[in-house]
């Protein structure tokens, strides 16, 4: 999809630039803010994944920004109110990676993926006791 590579080539252009970037962060922050802002947009983005279209070199961007996501406080209600369809792309990114070795990209994100379940979990567990 046309929207996956515009991404993927932002981050790649993001990630080539050296030292802290005033204007990248404002970036992000603007992007971060409107997903949160806006469930729908997020559910659209998640939506506009499509694993099988990009190359090996491009999993490990996309399971970035996934962890970026996840990472994100404002968004952590919205992303797992979107929990089936982000399993099936963490699913998908597992399967078409297919290397010998998982990857260091790979084990963040399921990592963040995990910890953002249990603390949803969590406090689901928290809320139904009080």
């Amino acid at each position: 999809m046309k929207k996956d590579r515009l991404i993927i080539q932002h981050t790649r252009e993001v990630r080539n630039k050296t030292g802290e970037s005033p204007k990248r962060d404002a970036v992000w922050e603007a992007c971060f803010a409107a997903l949160s802002k806006v469930p729908r947009l997020l559910r659209l983005l998640l939506q506009s994944f499509c694993t099988c279209d990009l190359c090996e070199k491009e999993l490990h961007v996309l399971a970035q920004i996934l962890s970026l996501l996840l990472q994100h406080t404002q968004l952590r209600n919205h992303m797992m109110a979107n929990a089936s369809l982000l399993q099936h792309i963490i699913q998908d990114l597992t399967h078409y990676y297919g290397g010998e070795t998982r990857e260091q990209w790979l084990t963040d994100l399921l990592y963040c993926y995990s910890v953002t379940l249990s603390g949803h979990r969590a406090n689901i567990g928290m809320r139904d006791i009080y």
